[in-house]
């Protein structure tokens, strides 16, 4: 579905990656981790098609990613940034429902069943009780749980989610995770950057670690999240606890 062939980016006269090859296929659950600084917005910027990488290319269905007409690719590709950007007033309503832009012509206005869309995702997300609040008056963890269900509203094959957990409470990330497993389990690729390992257990099946000096690795969740690999890349000890059937990694 989504590809990097040879992908190298830099910001500034800074190196972040190297030659990377990636390979996102439907029904996968990418976790992306690094330190700060290390190129994991950047990465999932690039896969979106708004940051030009030095080298290398971004394919989306075997097509360069620039020769995809735009709509198009909004209606494969959704990416939820870092920042909850809010440029004017609107309510929580109205800004799930710009995820419906790619389906809707110009002047065109949207349907009941994009409402009753809006609404569902709202609803996954224990937000059904804010639509019409501005969303100037939401704390952060609640606007983050509106961007994520603006990303779900505009139903695209792949969700790139930079760090959509940051903010949220304990049950409330939770409560993502487990949507996003649900989108996984019905066939959508979903690409999330994070700083918990721990966070793989909620729904990938796939690793990719970004050393921040063009070094990287990818593989499946069991090859890649180890002590070894994840004490390298935040240059402290990591260990690993049995629990519940599987492993947890905190700091050693």
């Amino acid at each position: 579905m989504l590809s990097a062939h040879g992908l190298a980016l830099q910001q500034g006269e800074r190196g972040l990656l190297a030659g990377l090859e990636l390979a996102i296929a439907p029904g996968e659950g990418w976790l992306i981790l690094g330190e700060n600084g290390s190129g994991k917005s950047t990465l999932l910027a690039a896969l979106a098609g708004w940051h030009l990488p030095v080298a290398g290319e971004v394919r989306l269905d075997g097509v360069r990613l620039p020769a995809v007409p735009r709509r198009q690719r909004a209606r494969q590709l959704a990416w939820q940034t870092q920042q909850d950007e809010q440029a004017f007033p609107q309510s929580v309503l109205e800004r799930v429902l710009s995820g419906r832009y790619p389906y809707r012509t110009h002047w065109q206005w949207e349907s009941a069943a994009d409402h009753a869309l809006a609404l569902q995702q709202l609803a996954r997300l224990d937000l059904a009780g804010l639509a019409g609040r501005d969303l100037a008056t939401l704390s952060g963890g609640e606007r983050r749980r509106v961007a994520m269900a603006t990303a779900l509203v505009q139903q695209a094959d792949c969700l790139l989610l930079d760090e959509p957990l940051s903010q949220l409470d304990l049950r409330h990330q939770q409560q993502a995770l487990q949507v996003l497993a649900e989108e996984v389990a019905g066939g959508r690729a979903v690409v999330l950057v994070s700083h918990d390992p721990n966070h793989a257990r909620g729904f990938a099946t796939h690793a990719l670690l970004l050393f921040g000096d063009g070094r990287w690795l990818a593989g499946p969740v069991a090859d890649v999240l180890s002590t070894e690999n994840l004490g390298a890349l935040y240059h402290h000890p990591v260990r690993a606890l049995q629990a519940d059937g599987g492993r947890w990694f905190v700091p050693a």
